[in-house]
């Protein structure tokens, strides 16, 4: 099942049609990361952006930490 979000970058609306636990997932993060309310200017998507880079390097990081120590 498809759920719709929209957000708006630059005063332009952008809808995506995304899987519905995603989409959650998705509203979630944006709602924390962004204004979903209103318009979001580059600098604040670029911010976004790269909060989530270093969340999934920290992620990688510890994962490949774990699979070290299963390893010895």
């Amino acid at each position: 099942m498809l759920t719709q979000i929209s957000i708006t970058i630059n005063n332009k609306h952008f809808a995506l049609s995304l899987e519905k636990d995603f989409a959650n997932f998705l509203q979630d993060t944006l709602t924390k990361d962004l204004n979903i309310d209103g318009n979001n200017d580059i600098k604040h998507i670029l911010q976004a952006y790269i909060r989530a880079k270093y969340d999934l390097y920290i992620y990688e990081t510890k994962c490949g930490e774990l699979i070290e120590k299963l390893d010895t």
